[in-house]
């Protein structure tokens, strides 16, 4: 007999931000309050995850990621980094800051439109995450295998 948890209703009057705080995971909502054991950057990570419209949680090679409906990822955090997909003279633009620099998941390997922007720029990451949720909502869906 499987054994099912059980799963938090919720109220009519629950503003939308309290809803997208909740997801569905494995019959369960997990609510992603504030942990006091995550850092200052994950915490700005979650924030712009719940702050972005349509966004959705994800993960991109292991690490935790902002996806739009369309299966696509938009960024992803990894050791305090936020990794973003952009492209054209926001690329251009974000390269300037310093230690900016390409996306590379393994070593002699680097994912093209994909730069990695340290913490010291936090005051920057929405703006890119935005930037890059706006192009890649423009592509097609992921097709199911």
């Amino acid at each position: 007999m499987r054994n099912f948890a059980r799963v938090q209703p919720f109220s009519i009057d629950e503003s939308f931000k309290d809803l997208k705080n909740k997801i569905f995971k494995n019959h369960q909502i997990i609510n992603f309050e504030k942990n006091p054991e995550m850092t200052e950057a994950q915490h700005l990570f979650e924030e712009l995850l719940n702050t972005i419209p349509l966004a959705t949680p994800g993960k991109m090679f292991g690490a935790n990621a902002i996806k739009m409906p369309n299966g696509k990822a938009v960024a992803f955090f990894k050791n305090g980094i936020l990794i973003v997909k952009i492209s054209g003279e926001t690329l251009a633009e974000a390269e300037k800051l310093s230690g900016v620099k390409p996306f590379s998941p393994k070593e002699g390997y680097v994912m093209n439109g994909w730069i990695e922007i340290p913490f010291e720029h936090k005051n920057s990451w929405k703006k890119y995450a935005e930037i890059s949720c706006a192009e890649v909502a423009k592509l097609e869906a992921n097709k199911k295998k």
